[in-house]
């Protein structure tokens, strides 16, 4: 349960990362007076704070049925993803914007290209923002039950686990589903299980705040120096 869980926010973070980075790039730099980028940020908006159980059916409708993925780890992945990235799209975007103009207008003076300026000064001191996007967007999949329930949770499987892309294809077991089992069973399983279950899951979320904490303090330091 550990490790689908690990897997299911892995591939999400894989998809979600530069997706997010690069929306989030493009509304803050080149979508200040458009209009119609303005209509797409308030949708992304919008999608920010959609329930996941929208995502959910959204998911098994388009992923699993349409496409014919089935309930499987791809599934997963794609749905987890379009629940995350608009948090890291807004909150790059407002990362991005929270540095200074001054910063902007410096790295400009000295000779820098605007792609240069952003991909060596305003990225850098963005970091720290993007990074909290990123632990939201994490925190959020590690914990959401409704959209692996319906894409690729299995409660309980048999079987050897195995590293290769036919796992992909599979559902897994992880942490959120079992949780949800558990109490829905109303006793089949030891309550000890199920409170083992939910300390893991919030320690799992503890240490990637703290990682994420780390990286924050690491890059407001380098900036600083």
């Amino acid at each position: 349960m550990i490790r689908g869980s690990l897997i299911l926010m892995g591939g999400c973070l894989a998809f979600s990362l530069p997706i997010g980075v690069l929306g989030g790039v493009f509304f803050a730099e080149y979508g200040t007076t458009n209009r119609f980028i303005g209509f797409i940020r308030a949708c992304v908006s919008a999608l920010a704070g959609t329930p996941s159980i929208v995502y959910a059916l959204f998911g098994y409708a388009v992923f699993c049925i349409l496409l014919k993925l089935n309930p499987s780890v791809w599934a997963g992945w794609l749905t987890l993803s379009m629940m995350c990235t608009p948090i890291v799209v807004l909150m790059t975007e407002q990362a991005i914007k929270a540095v200074p103009e001054t910063t902007y207008e410096a790295a400009v003076a000295i000779g820098l290209t605007r792609a240069q300026t952003l991909g060596k000064v305003i990225l850098p001191a963005a970091t720290p923002g993007i990074a909290t996007g990123l632990v939201l967007a994490t925190g959020r999949t590690a914990g959401e039950a409704t959209p692996i329930i319906l894409t690729v949770g299995a409660f309980y499987k048999t079987g050897n686990f195995e590293w290769n892309a036919n796992m992909l294809r599979e559902t897994i077991m992880n942490l959120p589903y079992h949780l949800f089992e558990g109490y829905r069973q109303g006793g089949k399983i030891p309550e000890t299980i199920i409170w083992g279950t939910c300390l893991i899951l919030m320690g799992l979320v503890l240490i990637i705040n703290l990682f994420s904490i780390l990286i924050r303090s690491k890059y407001r330091k380098k900036l600083a120096s």
